[in-house]
């Protein structure tokens, strides 16, 4: 029985992401990311550190936004589905904003009609572990249980997220 609540719960991200209306086509990565630099992942806006390296056993994915990016504000929502479907026993999704202040990201947490179950965090490229430099926003990247980087996506757009969804439902 559980095994078919798993599988309805993954057709439902699938039916999720299938049907999102039509943004812009998203943009390949044009650069495969330095993957040393992703351990620090930001603090949470409850002041804590947060480190890929904590979370082996989890399939992690990582996507860096800005407020004033209307595809990472159309990602965002799907992002939060999936961990809200597929459990944080399974997966953690880590939403970090690259340079705004904590203030503005509580704003936007605040503004959720359901406050989100993914993991924000803060002005990544401020702090001197946030070594990362994204190539777009929103850049989205899947690591697998052991921390190594499995799929990426740099843009949003219809559809852009069933690659990465596909290979995250094939780790877990």
């Amino acid at each position: 029985m559980g095994h078919l609540i798993h599988r309805l719960s993954l057709g439902v991200c699938f039916l999720l992401l299938s049907a999102l209306p039509g943004i812009s086509q998203a943009s390949g990565c044009e650069r495969e990311p330095d993957v040393e630099a992703f351990d620090f992942l930001g603090r949470d806006l409850q002041g804590d550190e947060n480190f890929l390296s904590e979370h082996r056993g989890k399939v992690v994915v990582v996507t860096f936004w800005e407020s004033w990016c209307k595809p990472c504000r159309q990602e965002l929502p799907v992002l939060d589905t999936l961990q809200r479907n597929l459990g944080k026993e399974r997966i953690e999704v880590f939403a970090i904003n690259y340079s705004e202040k904590k203030s503005l990201v509580k704003r936007f947490n605040r503004a959720w009609d359901i406050p989100p179950v993914l993991t924000l965090t803060y002005r990544y490229e401020r702090d001197k572990r946030g070594s990362y430099k994204v190539p777009a926003f929103p850049a989205t990247f899947l690591f697998d249980k052991e921390g190594q980087l499995k799929a990426s996506s740099c843009g949003y757009g219809e559809g852009s997220l069933n690659p990465l969804v596909e290979t995250l439902l094939n780790l877990i």
